[in-house]
């Protein structure tokens, strides 16, 4: 087991960001909170290779301006170099493209620079278990605007989810884990996962990342 899955291990987390001062700060805070963190970028092959050996369980994410890569781009590159790695993108901007981008790619949730570092730590330890992580207020005010001219319904072979499949995917999109989702409706969490099966198989996605992103990535246009 590496040290990345294994349940006895400190949440390992890589920092990507494009300033090394923003980096190597947060990555120190980190540690200081309890957590395993390291600091890298995406400039080189040999940078991307640490990451991959470093095992991350999570990598925060962050572009600023100027960065040589988008938030898309570097969610991108994560998501292929270390595909079993959540992803939390941490954002100042309050422009909605790039985080539909950053979540078409593979990002798992996104959090403000304003979060506090108790805040950011128990964010990474909850994207670290599985759990869905995002700013729940702030994802409806990108996505739920522009769900009614584009139906996520209609799959990818023109079937369409039944009702509760859809309020299924709703929740999903708003971040709710099964256990949130089963009290929401009311529905047991081995029914949630059933209708969850049901959605990935329609939409033809692999996973409820793939679900969302794909929600997401139409929705933006």
């Amino acid at each position: 087991m590496t040290a990345a899955s294994s349940p006895a291990s400190p949440c390992r987390v890589s920092v990507v960001a494009d300033g090394p001062l923003l980096r190597g700060a947060v990555t120190a805070a980190l540690n200081q909170a309890g957590l395993v963190a390291e600091a890298t970028n995406l400039d080189s092959d040999r940078d991307r290779a640490a990451l991959a050996e470093f095992g991350p369980a999570v990598v925060m994410v962050h572009a600023g301006q100027g960065a040589s890569l988008t938030l898309g781009e570097m969610t991108e590159v994560v998501s292929t170099v270390a595909p079993r790695a959540r992803i939390l993108v941490l954002t100042e901007s309050e422009e909605e493209g790039p985080l539909l981008d950053a979540f078409a790619r593979g990002a798992d949730g996104f959090i403000p620079m304003t979060t506090s570092l108790d805040d950011l730590a128990r964010t990474l330890q909850t994207l670290a278990h599985g759990r869905s992580v995002v700013d729940r207020e702030r994802l409806s005010r990108l996505v739920h605007p522009q769900r009614r001219p584009v139906d996520p319904r209609h799959s990818h072979d023109g079937t369409v989810l039944t009702r509760r499949e859809d309020e299924v995917l709703h929740l999903l999109v708003d971040g709710s884990s099964t256990d949130e989702i089963s009290a929401s409706l009311s529905i047991s969490p081995a029914t949630v996962r059933s209708h969850v099966r049901g959605v990935l198989a329609k939409l033809g996605a692999h996973s409820r990342r793939e679900a969302v992103a794909s929600v997401l990535n139409v929705s933006g246009g």
